[in-house]
């Protein structure tokens, strides 16, 4: 499948809540890898990892390019699967298991060629409802709990905690300033200054936009 290229990279972090990454976890369950051996643990791990790098691949592509759905494919050598992320995965089981599509190659800028991957239309709806619910939920821990909503890595699982120094207050008469330059603080002041909007009033719309059934886009 080519020559590695070494401009090739694996995304290694990226937040989200815990449901989402819960949702990738369960998905590799298809794969039939047995979490009490520790090898194939590993194993099960590392087709989470790519999973999840070709999600986060494909929102950074569509971003870039201003591309809309999900006809955007994420370029990745077998020799940088197997250099970053595991010699035994097998990508075409993937594709029998209905999570990913696979294209035919891609032959890149150094000469190098590599399969082109997206996930399949249900996974990738799904992956970006959850991360819609997110949206809301943030909202309305900043507006109702006047704090920071916590997050995980969704490639580890791993808690992404906000620190007690990063943390500033919704409200203007409780700003707790820590390590932050004056510059910003003075920024962050003048924001955070008394105007003429209630947040709690998009209370009702939030939830009324979370119990609204998902329905993937027309031609899609």
């Amino acid at each position: 499948m080519g020559n590695y290229n070494k401009k090739e990279y694996i995304i290694r972090s990226y937040k989200g809540s815990r449901e989402l990454y819960n949702y990738f976890w369960k998905l590799t369950e298809r794969l039939n890898l047995d979490d009490s051996n520790p090898a194939q643990k590993t194993l099960r791990k590392a087709y989470h990892k790519l999973l999840v790098h070709i999600f986060v691949g494909t929102k950074v592509r569509k971003k870039r390019n201003k591309q809309a759905g999900i006809e955007v494919e994420i370029p990745v050598s077998w020799e940088l699967i197997a250099r970053k992320l595991h010699r035994r995965i097998r990508v075409q089981k993937l594709r029998e298991c209905g999570l990913i599509q696979i294209k035919g190659h891609f032959h890149g800028p150094q000469g190098g060629k590599s399969r082109e991957y997206r996930l399949s239309y249900k996974v990738f709806e799904k992956a970006i409802q959850l991360e819609a619910d997110l949206f809301i939920t943030n909202w309305s821990d900043l507006i109702t709990k006047s704090k920071v909503p916590s997050m995980v890595d969704i490639f580890t699982g791993k808690n992404k905690y906000t620190s007690q120094q990063t943390q500033v207050s919704l409200y203007s008469n409780s700003i707790k300033f820590y390590n932050i330059p004056d510059l910003i603080k003075n920024s962050i002041k003048n924001s955070l200054a008394p105007f003429p909007f209630n947040p709690h009033k998009i209370i009702p719309w939030l939830e009324k936009i979370r119990s609204m059934k998902w329905t993937p886009s027309q031609g899609q």
